[in-house]
């Protein structure tokens, strides 16, 4: 019984980390810092700690075989680039009608597994009623988000956008999509590392490299002139990092910015700390419970906890949006049993 409660309270850790890291990653975007720097650091200062702590308590660092580095490079790749897209998402949308679309995430895994790769024979009949309890509340959720689209959620608009979804939901989807099939290649890699710990500091510092080249590709060098006026407080610290960078990427600008505002450097190495704690409690709660409990607690508690943040941190509005959210959280709970 002992076990169990811990590992109810580890698998709770696990969501409400994951949660705070994706809030975080949001105040940090929002403010002014690219997306992919912001990713890249942060999984680049994990892998470098996680080698560290290798190399001292061991003496070496484990090397993987061959049969390791594509999968790994392909899995890196796709969470470079998912994690980059929700931090821009949610930075620019309310976070609280975004990200319980995050649900969709089983769903996908569900039709992979089921159709494509064949791995899981019939459905069974719960399942099948999470699927329609997570579909039939994201609509819901959709329609009483649509009517608030104009009353917050940040500037801007996310890349990807539909007539029947709230702002930035459509990008979360996409997402899902994208991680149903890349959990194969984190499982293949996996395999062929042979330590679930060994391969997350890998897994680190390849997105972090993945993260860091698409942040150097993409980002067009700033040409606007210096502002003429200085400001105050933020804006004088925004407009500072903005004229340093202005023949430079969005890398130079979010270092420009981090340097300015010691506040965001350090919510960014918080960032990198929350994410080793939730992750070490996710790991250490699938020794003491079932994979099932644990998977439901943390993509459902993450959900709920992401949306309550959403509406008291970012002021957000949760007039209707409670009872679809709720719903959500219930319909990933029936998929995880």
């Amino acid at each position: 019984m002992a076990a169990s409660g811990s590992g109810f309270a580890l698998a709770a850790g696990s969501a409400v980390g994951s949660a705070v890291c994706e809030m975080s990653r949001k105040r940090l975007v929002g403010a002014g810092c690219d997306a992919a720097t912001v990713v890249a650091t942060v999984c680049v200062i994990e892998g470098l700690v996680g080698v560290l702590a290798f190399v001292v308590g061991t003496g070496a660092m484990p090397g993987p075989g061959g049969a390791f580095w594509l999968p790994a490079l392909a899995a890196a790749a796709a969470s470079a680039l998912t994690t980059s897209m929700l931090a821009k998402a949610y930075s620019e949308n309310d976070i609280s009608s975004c990200a319980p679309f995050n649900a969709a995430l089983p769903v996908f895994q569900l039709l992979v597994t089921s159709f494509v790769l064949r791995d899981e024979a019939r459905l069974p009949a719960h399942r099948i009623a999470g699927v329609c309890v997570i579909t039939g509340c994201a609509f819901w959720l959709a329609k009483v988000s649509k009517r608030h689209a104009g009353s917050g959620g940040g500037a801007g608009g996310a890349p990807l956008r539909s007539p029947l979804l709230p702002p930035g939901a459509a990008t979360v989807l996409v997402v899902c999509a994208i991680q149903s099939v890349s959990t194969k290649f984190d499982q293949e890699a996996t395999k062929a590392c042979g330590s679930a710990l060994v391969y997350l500091c890998y897994a680190k510092l390849l997105a972090g490299l993945w993260a860091a080249l698409g942040a150097a590709a993409l980002s067009a060098p700033q040409k606007t002139p210096p502002p003429a006026g200085g400001g105050a407080g933020d804006e004088d610290a925004a407009g500072k990092a903005k004229a340093s960078a202005r023949d430079g990427g969005a890398a130079r600008r979010t270092a420009a910015l981090l340097r300015l505002r010691p506040a965001l450097l350090l919510l960014l190495l918080g960032v990198a700390a929350m994410e080793a704690f939730y992750m070490g409690c996710f790991y250490a709660s699938l020794t003491r419970l079932s994979k099932v409990y644990v998977v439901a607690i943390k993509k459902g508690g993450n959900l709920l906890v992401t949306s309550v943040g959403g509406w008291v941190l970012f002021n957000e509005p949760h007039a209707g949006r409670v009872a679809p959210v709720v719903g959500v959280v219930a319909g990933v709970a029936l998929m995880s049993i």
